[in-house]
């Protein structure tokens, strides 16, 4: 094809993946979702497909058909796919993210954030973070909007920076004030070796 972007989102022999039998069931669960099918679809085209300039005619990169429907995706059906693949990213319907830990013990805020799965090891499992990955870096180069509900933690170490304690706080309160009651234990025993 021609220029990024435009290349041809054709049919590609593609080499069967080796997983485990866990992974194979876990795969038959979640391959419904609007998720895996347009991780499915975009396994066919390279990297290019992703570097869609932004001022293309459309910056999306790929368009959307609802059979049965009959709609025409002027931008409207690709903003519904996106939405509903970003809420079954911030669900149990996929195994790639899990809610924080602040979030299951209903203690501090960003309660409503998510946080890249520790149980996320599988090969099928690392390449749907990448196609994650290659959307996101989409949305920004267009100035578009991804709705993904992500701790301070997790955007500083994609984008290399140094998080700190206050990030871990904001996602996971317990450890945090247990680090802090620590550091204050050892400054008050400080001063009083110095009396």
């Amino acid at each position: 094809g021609g220029g990024p972007g435009t290349e041809e989102k054709g049919d590609a022999d593609r080499a069967p993946s080796s997983f485990s039998a866990a992974a194979k069931q876990e795969e038959e669960g979640f391959k419904n979702t609007v998720f895996f099918q347009v991780y499915s679809q975009m396994q066919r085209c390279s990297t290019s497909c992703f570097r869609v300039p932004p001022e293309a005619a459309s910056s999306r990169i790929f368009n959307v058909k609802f059979l049965g429907y009959g709609s025409i995706d002027a931008g409207g059906p690709y903003r519904t796919v996106i939405s509903e693949m970003i809420e079954e990213l911030q669900s149990s319907c996929l195994p790639l993210f899990i809610q924080t830990p602040n979030a299951r013990t209903q203690d501090g805020q960003y309660q409503d954030q998510w946080i890249p799965s520790p149980e996320a090891t599988e090969p099928l499992h690392l390449r749907m973070l990448g196609f994650i990955g290659m959307l996101i870096g989409t949305t920004l180069r267009n100035s578009h909007y991804l709705d993904m509900q992500l701790p301070s933690l997790v955007w500083k170490l994609l984008l290399r920076e140094k998080p700190d304690e206050s990030d871990l706080h904001e996602f996971d309160q317990r450890p945090s004030m247990i680090i802090r009651s620590i550091r204050k234990m050892i400054q008050q025993r400080q001063l009083q070796q110095q009396e």
